[in-house]
């Protein structure tokens, strides 16, 4: 029987034998034996602020506390609304449901997209 070398999970995320993070390692799995864990996970998610400039994202969750989730919810930040980021990094304008609206940093931060493709 062939010496196999393990790969076991550290809580660092990497592999305890080299230097290649969990994330990027082959598995096996129904989409294809060895095919890498992020291209199977294809949905990126981030927060708003992380967004690229022009890019189009929907809104997955809001994060933080309840009274400022109800306030983003009430101007049109909604779970599963779709958004374009246009400008900004400590101000961020955004295209919302043909509006364009501004957002401090702070607020964005609380805002969990996922890229559309």
């Amino acid at each position: 029987m062939p010496n196999v070398e393990r790969k076991t999970p550290r809580v660092d995320g990497q592999s305890s034998n080299s230097g290649t993070p969990l994330a990027e390692m082959p598995v096996g799995n129904s989409a294809g034996m060895g095919t890498p864990l992020t291209e199977i996970h294809s949905k990126v998610r981030m927060p708003l602020t992380e967004l690229p400039v022009g890019k189009t994202a929907r809104v997955w969750a809001l994060d933080g506390e309840p009274n400022l989730c109800s306030r983003l919810r009430e101007i049109g930040f909604c779970e599963s609304a779709t958004i374009e980021k246009v400008s900004g990094r400590y101000t961020l304008l955004c295209q919302l449901c043909g509006t364009r609206i501004a957002l401090s940093a702070g607020a964005a931060a609380h805002i969990v997209v996922e890229l559309v493709a």
